[in-house]
């Protein structure tokens, strides 16, 4: 028997699953114009980042380039030694970079990331035993109050061993979380060779680093709009809450007050790490990290990487290296 409906249905599942299939093209045909779309402008930035970033190059021949590295790393006394362009993260000279080393003072830069992540700068600290901290230190008085801000210009202007563990005590989950923070840290800023066991840099048998962390870690320090100013400043004054007590804080490192194009960042000395310094250079528009550890002299040393590496490199465009 002939069923009328039955037609009419048949013919409307028809007519719904062509729009259906129809609109399964477009939205297939939309989606490719995305993708396309999206690898467009992915390429565009691509391109975009690659005309915007100078890259250094020392020579067209690898083998020559790398017999004039040789040449000249000779002549410097460092046991390791890392040399990286800030911009780009091109590594310009290396040492034995991924040697471990007593990294000393240098530590110290840790310390303060960790404090910038867990202090306000405002925060209120009292001194307590730590004004009985071996090695460098200010004098703070028993008692006295400082702001954060303040101990961090101690930690880093001057070096100070007692402001690192006024920061590190006061710390909400107490010294050994502050420790443990510290390891984190180097964790997530991928120092794979780095552990630390206090926040100062005294020796210790598995408290150590390489240039390699370090140039990292320097990298991190120098993005904080609070620290960079600090491991650049020459001198300071400093004064507890009550006006009480003022401390005069002297830069540790020579090239602030030799060398205009470096504006930081720490030196360490101990008898495990020798000399070490780790030092950012800006000049001519570039911005260059350098590690010397173990050095007979790091102040010789640097000022001789610094000349030799703007001598020998120039910054071409990414897109331009090999035309």
């Amino acid at each position: 028997m002939f069923k009328p409906h039955l037609v009419f249905n048949l013919i409307l599942a028809s007519l719904a699953l062509g729009v259906g299939l129809l609109w399964i093209n477009n939205f297939k045909l939309l989606q490719d114009e995305q993708v396309s779309l999206k690898s467009q402008v992915s390429a565009y930035q691509q391109a975009e980042i690659l005309n915007t970033t100078d890259v250094p190059v020392l020579d067209s021949d690898a083998q020559l380039a790398q017999d004039l590295k040789n040449r000249f790393l000779s002549t410097i006394s460092a046991q390791s030694v890392y040399v990286m362009d800030s911009d780009s993260g091109s590594v310009l000279l290396e040492k034995n970079s991924s040697l471990v080393k007593a990294p000393a003072s240098i530590t110290k830069l840790l310390t303060a990331l960790v404090v910038r992540e867990n202090y306000p700068l405002n925060q209120e600290i009292t001194v307590k035993d730590e004004y009985l901290t071996e090695g460098t230190t200010i004098g703070f008085v028993p008692e006295e109050k400082l702001t954060v801000e303040s101990l961090l210009k101690a930690l880093l202007i001057h070096s100070a061993n007692d402001a690192a563990y006024i920061l590190a005590n006061n710390y909400q989950e107490g010294y050994a979380g502050f420790i443990t923070k510290m390891n984190q840290l180097a964790s997530r800023l991928n120092l794979n060779n780095t552990y630390f066991t206090n926040p100062a840099g005294l020796d210790d048998q598995y408290h150590q680093s390489t240039a390699r962390d370090i140039a990292i870690l320097t990298k991190a320090v120098m993005a904080d709009d609070v620290l960079k100013p600090m491991v650049g400043t020459k001198q300071a004054v400093i004064s507890d809450q009550q006006q009480q007590h003022q401390h005069f804080l002297y830069t540790t490192n020579a090239l602030l007050t030799t060398r205009n194009d470096v504006v930081g960042v720490k030196t360490g000395t101990t008898q495990a790490a020798g000399e070490a310094l780790v030092t950012q250079v800006e000049k001519e528009g570039r911005k260059i990290v350098i590690v010397v550890l173990t050095s007979q002299d790091r102040y010789q040393d640097t000022n001789l990487i610094i000349d030799w590496v703007f001598a020998n490199y120039n910054w071409q465009k990414a897109e331009q290296i090999g035309q």
